[in-house]
């Protein structure tokens, strides 16, 4: 009983977020699908360098500059699972910078799968451009783009199609390491539709920071 309860809560929250969709939208899925794709042929392959021999919690500033100077020679990326967030319910994400840096412009793509009873399912996927602001593993990440809704039964219960889409934005705080590592994310995920904008969305991120060979 309180596994249902819990449930039904759970999709009349997520039911609540999906406001009905102007299928002119569709075209920015295609847009961003296409950056991304773009930007990602651009990317080269980071540099190899030596191991840093400072790996101590007490290591000194000019460690940690030598980290902050070798980070800059290859592309930082991460995998990580959001709870709630840009794909309402939850997702599995792979985030990469554009440049050879651990900061600046980036991009996220995401998908997100929920089983409900009686049939009832939602799909999201989540794209997304990024940027990163700050230095020494710690950021804010201001972020925009589109999530891609397929909700079959779910949807048609909102009195809309199966395929909708709606704007995302993301305003986060960061911690991803300069060495592989451990990432965090929290923060607000606002969410904008054409009957609405929801601000107060939240978003929390755990996973895997890597890029450094």
């Amino acid at each position: 009983m309180f596994r249902k309860d819990n449930i039904a809560i759970h999709r009349k929250g997520i039911q609540l977020l999906l406001i009905t969709n102007h299928t002119a939208m569709n075209k920015y899925f295609l847009f961003f699908i296409f950056i991304l794709i773009t930007a990602g042929t651009k990317i080269g392959s980071g540099q190899d360098f030596v191991n840093n021999p400072f790996r101590t919690p007490e290591y000194s500033e000019a460690a940690r500059s030598y980290q902050q100077s070798t980070v800059e020679s290859y592309n930082m990326k991460a995998i990580y699972f959001e709870i709630l967030g840009n794909g309402f319910a939850y997702s599995f994400n792979f985030d990469i910078r554009f440049t050879r840096s651990d900061r600046g412009v980036g991009g996220r793509l995401g998908i997100g799968y929920t089983d409900f009873p009686e049939g009832d399912s939602l799909l999201t996927v989540p794209i997304m451009i990024n940027y990163l602001l700050g230095k020494n593993s710690k950021y804010f990440e201001i972020g925009g783009g589109i999530v891609y809704v397929n909700g079959k039964h779910f949807l048609k219960k909102l009195g809309s199609t199966d395929d909708v889409i709606y704007g995302t934005f993301t305003f986060a705080f960061r911690y991803q390491p300069l060495n592989n590592g451990f990432f965090f994310k929290a923060g607000l995920t606002p969410v904008l539709g054409t009957e609405g904008f929801i601000p107060y969305w939240v978003g929390l991120s755990l996973g895997y920071a890597f890029g450094r060979q």
